[in-house]
């Protein structure tokens, strides 16, 4: 009879242990359904076009070469903190390709690259044009009467 009762004992612990399982397992079952649900939504990432590909790497590039010099530009170069203070005002769809500096008693930065409209060309000389550190900025006038989308800004100012 002993054995009997040790027997119905494990068996209905054995039952009380699998409800408890069965209880755990669904309280954690709409937790993971969602984070199933979020991993499928972001591996469905719409891939790159060529043009955001080739926009991607231009920018990568530029970062690295903006991290490699920011130490010398910070300490001895005083003009690069105008370079940078032209491309932080420049609006979106406006690339900026070459950047060349002439020095001098009136320093000349000249920046070449492309734009998708007139309007973002002009709206990038207004936000050059705002800023007091440059003295003149100019843009031929081929430059916004054109439809290309290139262009030319000479800056001109004390770095």
């Amino acid at each position: 009879m002993r054995r009997f009762y040790r027997d119905r004992m494990l068996i209905t612990g054995a039952f009380a242990l699998c409800a408890v399982a069965l209880v755990a397992f669904l309280s954690l079952l709409p937790a993971h359904l969602v984070l199933s649900a979020e991993a499928a939504r972001v591996a469905k990432v719409t891939p790159l076009s060529a043009d955001d590909e080739a926009e991607r790497d231009a920018i990568v590039r530029a970062q690295r070469v903006v991290r490699s010099l920011a130490s010398v530009a910070t300490s001895s170069v005083p003009w690069m903190g105008s370079v940078k203070s032209a491309l932080d005002v420049r609006p979106a769809g406006v690339a900026v390709e070459n950047i060349t500096f002439e020095r001098g008693e009136e320093g000349k930065l000249t920046l070449s690259g492309s734009a998708g409209s007139r309007e973002a060309i002009n709206s990038y000389v207004t936000a050059l044009r705002a800023k007091k550190e440059f003295t003149s900025v100019s843009v031929p006038l081929g430059v916004l009467a054109g439809t290309d989308g290139h262009f030319t800004i000479t800056i001109r100012g004390s770095f």
